[in-house]
Parts: C-alpha cells; sequence; structure tokens
C-alpha cells in the first residue's frame, strides 16, 4: 500500500513534528494568558490604588465630573455597555408607553438619550408628547442640545440646568411620567431627589428609572462583578483618552449604590406605590417602576 494509505498509525519519528507544532501552540498560549493575567493584575493594582476625588478632594460625581466628560460621554457609554445602552433605553421608554399629550421629566438627562428616545417613539407613533430635561452639568445640556438640533427636535424637547434635590417649583404635579437613567447614584441626596420627582408627578403618574447594581445571583455574578470591577473603569479611561478617576467614580458609585430590594424601599418611601424591579441585564442593570401615591395635604 502507498504510505498515505497505510492502516497502521504513523511511526514515532514521523509523529514528531506534529507533537512539536502542538507542544508550540500550547506554550504560546500559556504565554498569551500570562501576559493577560499580568495586565489585569496590574489593572486591578492600578485601579484600586487610585482615589475618586478630585485634585482638590472633593467627592467626583457632580455636575463638574460630566462637564469633564461630556464630550466622550456618548461614545464611551457604547463601548462600555458593549452596545446595549441603547437598548435599555429603549426598554424604558416601551415601559413607560407615553400616552398622546402625556407630559415626561426626564431627570439627570445628560446628553438628553432618554428624552430623545422619547420623542422618536412618540412620533412613530403619531403621538404628540411634551419632555423636559434636567441636568446639573451645562455641557452635557450643550451637547443634548446640539443632538436634539441635528434630529430636528428641538421643539418637541426643552432641556434646563438644574438639580433633581433642589428643582424649581413650577416642575410641581406637572408629569405624567418621571425617568431616570443611569443617574440616581450620582444624586447627592437621593432620598430628596425622589421626593422631588414625586412631587413633579400627578397622581397615579409612572417613575421607570434604570441602574447598575453590583451582580449577586447567578452562575456569570463572578464575571459580571471582574467586569464591573476592573473592565468598564479601564474601558472608560482608554475611551475618554486617560480620565481615569471620572470613571474609577462609576465603579465606586455602583458599589455603594444599594441592592435592588433595598432601593425599591427608598423608592416607596418617597411616596410610590406598586414598586416592582427587573433584571435587564446579568443583574448588572435593573429598570425600577412605581406608581405615585395620591398627595397629602
Amino acid at each position: 500500500l502507498p504510505a498515505s494509505s497505510s492502516p497502521f498509525p504513523p511511526a514515532p519519528a514521523a509523529m514528531a513534528p506534529q507533537r512539536a507544532a502542538a507542544a508550540k501552540d500550547a506554550t504560546e498560549r500559556r504565554t498569551c494568558l500570562a501576559l493577560l493575567a499580568g495586565v489585569a493584575l496590574v489593572g486591578a493594582v492600578w485601579l484600586r490604588a487610585r482615589s475618586t476625588l478630585d485634585g482638590e478632594g472633593r467627592p467626583l460625581g457632580g455636575g463638574d465630573l460630566f462637564d469633564r466628560i461630556a464630550g466622550v460621554y456618548d461614545v464611551c457609554n457604547a463601548y462600555m455597555s458593549l452596545g446595549n445602552d441603547r437598548v435599555w433605553r429603549r426598554a424604558l421608554v416601551e415601559r413607560m408607553d407615553l400616552p398622546d399629550g402625556a407630559a415626561l421629566l426626564d431627570l439627570a438627562t445628560g446628553t438628553a438619550d432618554v428624552a430623545i428616545e422619547a420623542a422618536l417613539q412618540a412620533r412613530a407613533r403619531g403621538r404628540s408628547i411634551t419632555v423636559r430635561g434636567v441636568d446639573p452639568s451645562a455641557n452635557m445640556i450643550s451637547h443634548g442640545r446640539a443632538k436634539l438640533e441635528r434630529l430636528g427636535l428641538q421643539e418637541l424637547v426643552e432641556l434646563e440646568l438644574g438639580d433633581a434635590a433642589r428643582l424649581d417649583p413650577e416642575h410641581r404635579a406637572r408629569y405624567d411620567a418621571v425617568s431616570i437613567a443611569f443617574g440616581i447614584r450620582n444624586f447627592g441626596d437621593r432620598g430628596a431627589s425622589l421626593r422631588n420627582a414625586r412631587a413633579s408627578l400627578r397622581d397615579g403618574g409612572l417613575l421607570v428609572i434604570l441602574e447598575f447594581s453590583t451582580p449577586t445571583r447567578g452562575p456569570l455574578a463572578p464575571l459580571a462583578r471582574l467586569f464591573l470591577e476592573l473592565m468598564l473603569p479601564t474601558i472608560g479611561a482608554v475611551a475618554s483618552l486617560g480620565m481615569g478617576n471620572e470613571y474609577l467614580y462609576l465603579r465606586d458609585s455602583i458599589r455603594s449604590f444599594p441592592s435592588p430590594e433595598d432601593f425599591a424601599l427608598e423608592i416607596a418611601d418617597a411616596g410610590f406605590r406598586d414598586v416592582g424591579h427587573r433584571d435587564v441585564f446579568f443583574d448588572t442593570v435593573h429598570l425600577f417602576t412605581a406608581t405615585a401615591n395620591p398627595a397629602t395635604s
């Protein structure tokens, strides 16, 4: 028989090149894994050593922080969420299902992504709604207004500078829904902000909140925690061209945020009923909903 069709296994000498190639591949894989582990270790040490205080020792997280990252905010969100941030915001707006003539207040509106999504969904359904977005960062508001102009939505959405904990009284009992997407962690006085959200709603109005949380359930929880602890701030720092402290704040604010169950209790204490929440992404992102209790005199 020709050598190529021999029914017998190849002689040891003939297998030597295959074994050498397999050993080389295994060595290369081990080297790559070792390098990745080294990078992860160095990154973890660097991240843990960094502070989430600014250069003057003040905690990050207010309007000043977002003024600094406004120009890269949208790009960083897309990278850090693996492209899911738009999906989550779309789900938030769909949950509200704003009827014709409804009024929406979007707190911590940032660059107006939720406000824009609400206006686009209403327009696609032939509904007329009014949207007001409030944010403490002037630069974020500026970027949001530029987006509204590009999309031709400036007549449908109004943006203003403001703090959820100190809302202007003009907002009282004016809205059918209040939304907060990835902003409640940043409120200096979360209780006051939730109470103001309630005061802004008409009786029976809807509160909808999207927020990160530290994953604790499910087989993927350890990997999800690793992503939040290490990869999320690293991606943010790289995508923002070196704004490390700003994106370390994101990690630390998620760490310190209450569990979904505890936060649901805070919402109820602020004047809401029928508080519910559901996991929308591997226990790292939750969607909260609640109905405004009747106002007490």
